[in-house]
């Protein structure tokens, strides 16, 4: 994903230089005073954003060119830079791209002949911190936010997103792209083809097909829908899952799995003294659970056409009934009453493995 990435970037940073020029850096700058509680929204192609919040009630966008080629000057930043804005009373929307018409940027861009680090393009967005929302709609762009408390949504296709906290709540719709977020409160993601990296989520709610999901710690993964990615989890309270050929390890439960899988392969290594309880429903789906024989937990598995192997020695099997293709079993730690939490698992043409 990231030599992906690189290659669709690599035209921001492309251009040739020659060691007798100097650097140099052009600089447009807008602003648009905006009330408070306003809406903004920012529509960008082929550009770079670092988002800063202050507190004036001013949006104001730095849009910065560097470049130690001599082959381009600031009236032809200008003239391929477009800018336009629409305000209505309640609302900014700010479109700007790099204007593909534009011969004096784009057919040097395109020519023959370049070499890397010539020109740079990158921008910086200030805004208030009384902002209402935050939309961005982002083509072949890099962005990175700080830490702000604003509703937030983002579309990004082919671009790099970053956002180090947000304590209000994050939508993000994204393909082709690497994805990291720090300290988030709500987060909703929608994506394909994306790379996550998450670090402490409140709440998560995840739509994910071709790519792969780290995650540190959650408490309420409340949807995990996932198709041919893979999904390590840190830590997690209580995640719910329906999910096909994607791989979702999870190193500490401290409450709750609920999981309907196919064509997966599932890893609960660390369950918490105060689990509420575990089910799941595989078909082609291996399952590895480690289970504390200190832990009161009850155990309950419906097996068809798989294999079961319980190297946990200090598991008390209490019923099994097993036929030609069938296996009913039910078992429980020592500590287990009736009332403790219960282990469900109905598997079919799958192996599981109780640690």
């Amino acid at each position: 994903m990231k030599q992906i990435i690189a290659l669709l970037f690599s035209w921001f940073i492309l251009f040739p230089a020659k060691a007798e020029n100097s650097a140099r850096d052009y600089k447009i700058i807008k602003e648009w005073n905006v009330d408070a509680n306003t809406a903004f929204e920012l529509n960008a192609g082929y550009q770079n954003f670092k988002v800063e919040i202050w507190d004036k009630d001013v949006v104001r966008i730095e849009f910065v060119m560097e470049t130690n080629s001599g082959k381009m000057d600031e009236e032809d930043f200008k003239n391929g830079l477009k800018i336009n804005a629409e305000r209505s009373p309640n609302k900014l929307k700010v479109s700007t791209s790099m204007n593909e018409r534009s011969s004096s940027i784009w057919s040097w861009i395109f020519s023959s002949n370049k070499s890397k680090d010539a020109y740079k393009i990158s921008n910086t967005v200030y805004l208030p911190k009384s902002l209402a929302s935050l939309s961005f709609s982002l083509n072949y762009c890099e962005l990175i936010i700080g830490e702000i408390n604003i509703p937030t949504k983002i579309n990004s296709n082919y671009g790099d997103v970053s956002v180090q906290k947000n304590k209000n709540r994050t939508i993000i719709n994204t393909t082709y792209s690497d994805v990291t977020f720090g300290e988030m409160s709500h987060l909703k993601i929608s994506a394909s083809y994306t790379d996550f990296i998450l670090n402490a989520i409140d709440t998560l709610t995840i739509a994910s097909s071709y790519g792969d999901i780290k995650l540190t710690s959650c408490s309420l993964l409340q949807s995990l829908n996932m198709n041919y990615g893979d999904i390590t989890i840190g830590k997690v309270g209580y995640i719910k899952s329906t999910s096909t050929y994607s791989d979702i390890k999870i190193n500490q439960l401290m409450q709750e799995v609920n999981a309907t899988l196919t064509y997966c392969d599932l890893k609960l290594n660390n369950l918490s003294k105060n689990i509420s309880g575990i089910a799941v429903t595989g078909v082609y789906t291996d399952c590895t659970i480690k289970i504390n024989p200190e832990n009161p937990v009850n155990l309950v598995v419906n097996d068809v056409n798989g294999d079961i192997s319980m190297n946990n020695q200090q598991l008390i099997i209490t019923k099994k009934h097993e036929t030609s293709n069938t296996m009913n079993m039910t078992a429980k730690t020592k500590s287990a009453v009736e009332t403790s939490p219960t282990i469900k698992i109905n598997s079919k043409n799958s192996d599981l493995i109780i640690n």
